[in-house]
């Protein structure tokens, strides 16, 4: 026997909300502002097709001084730009040099090569 038309609807509907949360996914990954939040979001992006992901290095060449040179945009006044240095706490910038360092370290990345 084949199935019912009802069963088919039902299917397709439940395969079109799927489709739409991973749509959602795709959008927000590319919408999205930094690299934190980039690597969240693809982070769950990968975990609904079910894939391991490798942690994301950060870039080799460029080191944390560089990183913390970056301009981003202070909420504090709108969408003015400034460097992430100067927007960031203190306990928030020593928190993002222990991870950048930690993730150097875990991919074998050494501090010579970091800022070549």
């Amino acid at each position: 026997m084949g199935v019912s038309t009802n069963d088919y609807a039902n299917q397709l509907l439940a395969r079109i909300a799927e489709l739409e949360v991973i749509e959602a996914a795709a959008r927000k990954l590319v919408r999205c502002k930094g690299r934190y939040h980039s690597e969240i979001n693809y982070r769950a992006l990968a975990a609904m097709f079910g894939v391991t992901v490798p942690d994301i290095t950060p870039k080799a060449s460029v080191d944390f001084n560089a990183y913390m040179d970056e301009f981003i945009p202070n909420p504090a006044f709108g969408e003015r730009m400034e460097k992430r240095r100067l927007v960031w706490s203190e306990p928030k910038k020593r928190i993002a040099e222990d991870v950048w360092n930690d993730c150097l370290q875990r991919n074998g990345v050494t501090e010579n090569a970091a800022s070549d």
